[in-house]
């Protein structure tokens, strides 16, 4: 079953026929929960998530979250601070909301998506020297990366960058 309108993700893929399958696999609450019950169980206290899902940080109130789109930017509007802190995380996901497509029609969380499922190895480690406190990332299925694997399913796959 889906869930709250606020936590689902925005429709991604209208454009190119993919709005069923996705909605179908990732925007389901047990989807969600089960992911964030792992991620519970396995200690961990701040990662690197998926930008373009929403709720995360709602659903994981004590981690720290590197960067979720819409919540996040809409802190930085209302704060300097939160906007500095925000800003460099966006940028080493290589997102800005100045370059990016209108959020409207999904067009910007699809883009979103496209970019971060093409992030590697070079560029986590990047964000890892960065951002130190960061050891984690939550991924789709199918992002390969040449971490250690702490968890996989079908779904998801969480890798440790300490390793």
């Amino acid at each position: 079953s889906y869930f709250i309108k606020d936590c689902q993700t925005p429709r991604i893929f209208e454009q190119d026929g993919m709005q069923s399958k996705f909605l179908k696999s990732y925007d389901r609450l047990d989807a969600r929960l089960e992911i964030t019950e792992i991620i519970a169980n396995e200690k961990i206290n701040s990662l690197i998530i998926p930008p373009y899902f929403n709720c995360f940080r709602e659903l994981l109130g004590n981690k720290d979250i590197f960067f979720q789109e819409h919540d996040d930017g809409n802190f930085m509007l209302g704060s300097k601070k939160i906007f500095d802190a925000y800003l460099p995380r966006m940028r080493a996901l290589n997102f800005e909301y100045a370059s990016s497509h209108p959020q409207s029609g999904g067009s910007m969380s699809k883009v979103l998506r496209d970019t971060y499922l093409s992030l590697d190895e070079s560029q986590f480690k990047k964000i890892k020297d960065q951002f130190p406190k960061y050891q984690f990332v939550l991924t789709e299925q199918g992002h390969a990366l040449d971490y250690r694997k702490i968890y996989e399913n079908n779904l998801w796959i969480i890798y440790d960058l300490k390793n």
